[in-house]
């Protein structure tokens, strides 16, 4: 519960879960199984709040829309850095850094940087995402690689 009404905040999810087991000493026999668990409430908030725009791309794709075409396409682009440096270093960024320190750090450098781009409010290139180039779906994907660090995403 706590995970989706968090969701749209910059809170990890990660460092939600090695604190409350650090703080409660709580023993869990199957840490990937709660992960799970507690992040399928996220992803549902997630999937509701873009219902509308999830629907308009399957069926626009469907129908040969070219608009919804070219976003599915930007989708992939976007996905791909992150599914190919995850599935190289995955294992190794978990190992290496998935404890209450380093995930706090990434959280802390996090949302200095979130303030830091509040403050400037750069004026966003795409204003609705049928917009988006696949030079910019590369960019967010690039982006989407420091998701892997835990307390990053």
């Amino acid at each position: 519960m706590v995970e989706g009404i968090t969701e749209f905040l910059p809170i990890s999810s990660t460092l939600h879960i090695l604190l409350i087991k650090h703080l409660t000493d709580l023993q869990v026999d199957q840490p990937k199984l709660l992960l799970v668990c507690i992040q399928f409430s996220a992803i549902l908030a997630v999937l509701w709040y873009f219902l509308p725009k999830i629907k308009w791309l399957l069926s626009g794709v469907v129908k040969g829309n070219l608009v919804a075409r070219k976003v599915l396409l930007a989708l992939c682009v976007a996905f791909f850095p992150l599914a190919l440096i995850g599935f190289l270093f995955g294992t190794t960024l978990q190992n290496s850094l998935l404890n209450v320190y380093s995930i706090s750090l990434a959280l802390i450098l996090g949302g200095i940087l979130i303030i830091v781009v509040e403050l400037k409010k750069p004026a966003p290139l795409v204003k609705n995402f049928e917009q988006i180039t696949y030079q910019d779906a590369l960019k967010i994907g690039l982006m989407q690689i420091l998701a892997l660090i835990p307390g990053a995403s």
